[in-house]
C-alpha cells in the first residue's frame, strides 16, 4: 500500500489529535464524572427499571421514603445491609435473581433518579 502525502498528514494529525484526547480524560472527569461511574449508575439505572417492572409497589413515593429512612446508603454501608439481609434470610425473587431488599431498594432509588 502507498501512502501519500495527504494520507500521512491526516495519520499524524489522528495521532496528534488521539494523544491530546488521552491528556484530557482527568479534565472530563472531573467536570462530567468518570465513565465508570456513569456506566454504573446506568446499570443500576436498569436493574432499577426491572425491579420496578416487575414489584408495581415500587413507586417512586415508596421508594423514596423508605430511601430517606435508611439515609441514602453508599459504598459499604450498602453493602452492610445487603450482607444483613442476606444473612437474616430476607431475599426477593425478581426476575430469576435473589437480591436483598436493600439491593432492590437502591435499584428502584437509581431508576427513579433517587440514588444520586
Amino acid at each position: 500500500m502507498k501512502l501519500s502525502r495527504r494520507g500521512f498528514a491526516v495519520g499524524a494529525g489522528a495521532l496528534l489529535v488521539g494523544g491530546a484526547v488521552l491528556a484530557v480524560p482527568p479534565v472530563r472527569r472531573s467536570l462530567c464524572g468518570s465513565p465508570e461511574q456513569r456506566y454504573r449508575d446506568t446499570a443500576m439505572a436498569a436493574l432499577g427499571r426491572a425491579c420496578v417492572g416487575c414489584d408495581p409497589a415500587l413507586s417512586r413515593d415508596a421508594v423514596a421514603a423508605e430511601w430517606r429512612v435508611l439515609d441514602r446508603p453508599e459504598g459499604e454501608r450498602r453493602a452492610t445491609l445487603a450482607r444483613a439481609d442476606f444473612a437474616s434470610g430476607r431475599m426477593r425473587q425478581l426476575d430469576g435473581w435473589l437480591l436483598a431488599p436493600s439491593e432492590v431498594l437502591a435499584f428502584a432509588a437509581a431508576y427513579h433518579g433517587l440514588a444520586a
